[in-house]
């Protein structure tokens, strides 16, 4: 288990995690060792991705890898040329956004 697990779980689980978009939240329904899921919303079914991939965006800004202003586009690209998972799963970036920005959130506070 990952050091960060313990207290990601704390910071987006049963939680609605604002999005960037006004308005537009998402909601950790799961989360365990292997995946987090969100629930549907208005605009779109469930969603489901790997602790790991939230882990590894979480880190990227921890190291300052990348930063909050960086696109979405280039996020994905930073982060997911160094993932062991497919680009495929680093694709729910305004999830992963909302993810990174609860986490540090819940730590620094």
């Amino acid at each position: 288990m990952h050091p960060i697990y313990p207290d990601l779980v704390l910071a987006i689980f049963g939680q609605r995690l604002p999005g960037k978009k006004k308005n537009k939240a998402y909601h950790c329904i799961y989360i365990d060792l292997n995946c987090i899921i969100f629930d549907s919303d208005d605009d779109g079914g469930k969603a489901i991705l790997p602790t790991e991939v939230a882990i590894e965006w979480i880190l990227a800004f921890e190291t300052g890898l990348v930063y909050d202003h960086y696109t979405s586009k280039e996020k994905k690209k930073e982060i997911g040329d160094r993932s062991e998972w497919s680009n495929y799963c680093h694709g729910f970036t305004s999830h992963l956004d909302a993810i990174v920005r609860a986490y540090l959130r819940f730590t620094r506070d």
